[in-house]
């Protein structure tokens, strides 16, 4: 979450020179559209379902929104990604890395789903 990503700047920013020239791979847990659609189901109380778009309507879509072509085959290749559930947006020791820092646990889609639920409200 962007909460998640503050803290982490904050802490780096409070002790630079303990950070200097070192490469942090921070993430969290790993989830796919489902388990958000159902976590917002959850908190909204009543049953919403995901449909993946086709890559064309996807396409489409973005460059409607004035992506450029490059843009649009770069996030259509990491929504693939996220859809197939690949390991190759997996960083195991990304929490990890994120609870050294903080001293906390990375935000759950839980805590996420609830800290914007009001946006989700006037939406759906």
């Amino acid at each position: 979450s962007t909460s998640d990503i503050a803290k982490v700047f904050a802490t780096i920013l409070l002790d630079p020179a303990r950070y200097a020239n070192q490469t942090l791979t921070i993430s969290s847990e790993k989830h796919c559209f489902g388990d958000i659609v159902q976590e917002l189901s959850r908190c909204l109380g009543r049953g919403l379902w995901y449909q993946l778009a086709s890559d064309d309507t996807f396409s489409a879509h973005l460059r409607s929104l004035g992506f450029s072509l490059w843009q649009v085959k770069g996030l259509l290749e990491v929504y693939t990604l996220i859809a197939d559930g690949s390991r190759v947006l997996t960083i195991e020791s990304g929490a990890e890395c994120f609870r050294s820092l903080t001293g906390i646990h990375p935000s759950t889609i839980q805590q996420w789903v609830e800290d914007n639920i009001q946006l989700f409200r006037e939406r759906l």
